[in-house]
């Protein structure tokens, strides 16, 4: 009976009364259909565990902690020089090899000086006639036989003798080039025979020292640093690890072309890894130590709105640990270390390594112990 009502009343209805009622039975039935498909989707869904991830923990806690800043600095050997020739004159022997280790004393380079050595024979011959003379003097006088005038010039040709003796040694001795220290001599092209000018460039002389030093350049707002603040001295390529060093001194006075103040450090280099000449890369301490939140770098995560950490926390004793974000301020990085200013208190633990799979409120499957 009810159908047959429903029926009389369809039957009753206009044309496009009953198209529109037909369109809105055939929505609501696909609706109905897609309703139930979602809802099996979802319950599907949540038949999977909940998603986590894993991660090192980083327990944040005060550190001592300075500012640094790094510059470029350039390696210098305590002991080097050019060696060049004061006198001209022609090579007679060359004492070393390029490359070679030498020893201090060490004859180098031997200049042509047997005309020298003549004339200072020479010279010493008449200094020794001269000295003669002027003893056989001193008998007459003490005699009363000579005068004192003729003793003054025996006397006075004794010292021109003497001086010109010593001024022809002198330019022997600056014909014979010797090591002033030890070391090792740099390449040359030197030949027995061989005409050089004077001030000619023979080589480079280093000494052997296993200390080195790093030159280097700070503003002016940092001229502060003093002897004995540490630096630590990098190189690309050339260093495995950072070698330490401390500063040894500075300049007295900031230089007025670029308001800088020169320093300069002292460091060890016994595996000889730098040479001088070499450019490094010089960090060093600005401000005095200081008890700050410092966290890796690896913990903190950067989007459009700034920084923040992910906050490893607890809501009960048999509930697993989730990721709370957490906004900070961060400050200066260093040695892969980044300075927390504002968002972190001691005690609280964060992610660290992993912490870029995190997002807010996920399940965290913690790895080791918090370091």
């Amino acid at each position: 009976m009810v159908f047959r009502h429903i029926v009389d009343f369809y039957g009753r209805l206009g044309r496009w009364t009953r198209v529109f009622i037909g369109c809105l039975l055939l929505v609501l039935a696909l609706a109905l259909y897609k309703f139930l498909q979602i809802r099996q989707l979802i319950a599907f869904a949540e038949s999977f565990p909940e998603a986590s991830e894993t991660v090192e923990a980083f327990l944040v806690q005060p550190q001592s902690w300075h500012d640094t800043t790094t510059t470029v600095g350039e390696v210098l050997a305590p002991q080097a020089m050019e060696l060049r020739n004061e006198v001209e004159g022609r090579v007679s022997a060359v004492g070393f090899n390029a490359g070679d280790s030498i020893k201090k004393d060490q004859m180098l380079v031997q200049l042509d000086a047997s005309e020298e050595i003549a004339q200072m024979r020479a010279a010493q011959a008449d200094a020794e006639l001269a000295q003669t003379a002027l003893a056989r003097y001193q008998k007459l006088i003490a005699q009363n036989v000579s005068s004192r005038e003729q003793y003054d010039q025996a006397r006075a040709q004794y010292a021109m003798a003497v001086a010109r003796a010593q001024a022809l040694q002198a330019v022997i001795d600056k014909k014979t080039l010797t090591a002033p220290f030890d070391g090792n001599a740099g390449l040359h092209t030197l030949q027995p025979g061989q005409y050089l000018a004077a001030d000619t460039l023979i080589t480079q002389l280093v000494g052997s020292q296993k200390t080195l030093w790093v030159d280097f350049f700070l503003p002016q707002q940092q001229g502060n640093i003093r002897a004995g603040t540490p630096v630590s001295i990098s190189a690309r390529g050339l260093l495995a690890t950072p070698l330490t060093g401390l500063v040894i001194a500075s300049e007295p006075a900031v230089s007025t072309t670029s308001r800088s103040l020169k320093l300069r450090a002292a460091i060890e280099n016994p595996d000889g890894a730098l040479k001088p000449g070499v450019l490094v890369d010089v960090q060093i301490a600005t401000t005095l130590p200081r008890d700050v939140i410092a966290v890796p770098a690896t913990a903190i995560q950067y989007d459009s709105t700034g920084t923040f950490v992910y906050v490893i926390t607890t809501a009960g004793e048999n509930e697993q640990p989730r990721a709370s974000l957490r906004s900070v301020t961060i400050g200066n990085e260093k040695n892969r270390t980044v300075l927390i200013e504002k968002g972190l208190e001691a005690g609280e633990q964060i992610a660290a390594n992993g912490a870029y799979k995190l997002r807010d409120k996920m399940l965290v499957h913690v790895k080791g112990n918090a370091r």
